[in-house]
């Protein structure tokens, strides 16, 4: 009868050696996984509520008390407030945007007493640099999603305090290009868009030297009627005439002073040399006198 080996050992030939037998150590049990806990998201009710008090805040000149109560809001990380009505986001990102305008507006002593030494200049860089737009696009999700409204503040903003309006420029044009058109909206719709193209073009544009492109834009926009686009015209042909007026005076007034610098060095120039003449010929007095006494 043949005896069947259920598990045969590793190795069958004679003489070898029995394997060792190899003891596993008993499972343990694996700890669990921490997962992770996605924020709980603000109620739009809760929203509303600190908006109010940060109004509040706000109107009593408590502006440091005001930012910090809402700035949970705008840097949610769910992103509670895009699900929040049209109006109270405009509310709420517009009191945002007036509070950094104060800040902005106060000096360097009192920003700093105020805010803090390292905070102040970190808001005020935040708005010069045009970081501000960016942090409006992502809690609204995207350049076209944001209300005009606040892109209108946004741009004032930065036109009152950013040194160069080149960002400016190039925000305004990514949220025309990722808006819908304005033939697909309504009239309320198309005068916000008309506003908004007005400070693009009036106001933008010639801070950053665009003259002609302000006139090809003005041309070719959609949203600007026949009777707008000749005001514009002619305020950008006042402006650039004003604009060329002051630079030729700023021209004009840095020749005199070049020349009132000239004439100060050339007439310093012959002090110096009258005196060096003048030393001589008293030294040459005072040899002569020796000499007629000896």
């Amino acid at each position: 009868m043949l005896r069947v080996i259920s598990q045969p050992p590793a190795r069958m030939y004679p003489g070898s050696a029995p394997s060792p037998q190899v003891h596993l150590p008993p499972p343990q049990s694996q700890q669990p996984q921490q997962q992770y806990t996605r924020p709980a998201a603000l109620s739009a009710h809760s929203i509303s509520q600190i908006y109010k008090n940060c109004r509040g805040l706000f109107l009593t000149r408590r502006l440091p008390e005001a930012l910090a109560s809402l700035l949970p809001v705008i840097h949610d990380p769910s992103f509670s407030v895009r699900t929040c009505s049209k109006s109270l986001k405009i509310k709420i990102f517009s009191l945002y945007l007036a509070i950094l305008d104060a800040a902005a507006k106060t000096g360097a002593n009192e920003g700093k007493a105020t805010w803090g030494p390292q905070e102040w200049p970190e808001l005020v860089g935040k708005i010069r640099s045009g970081q501000v737009w960016e942090e409006v696009n992502r809690a609204y999700g995207g350049e076209g999603k944001v209300d005009a409204e606040v892109v209108v503040s946004l741009a004032t903003l930065l036109l009152s305090h950013a040194p160069d309006q080149r960002a400016t420029q190039k925000r305004i044009e990514d949220w025309m290009g990722n808006c819908p058109s304005a033939l697909d909206e309504d009239v309320k719709s198309v005068m916000q868009r008309q506003m908004i193209a007005e400070i693009y073009i009036l106001h933008v544009l010639p801070r950053t030297g665009e003259w002609e492109y302000a006139r090809e834009f003005t041309m070719m926009s959609p949203d600007i009627d026949v009777e707008m686009k000749e005001h514009f015209y002619t305020t950008l042909d006042r402006l650039q005439k004003d604009q060329q007026a002051m630079e030729l005076q700023s021209r004009e007034l840095e020749r005199q002073r070049e020349e009132e610098l000239e004439i100060e060095r050339i007439k310093a120039q012959e002090t110096r040399k009258a005196k060096g003449s003048r030393a001589p010929s008293t030294s040459s007095r005072a040899a002569s006198r020796r000499r007629g006494s000896s």
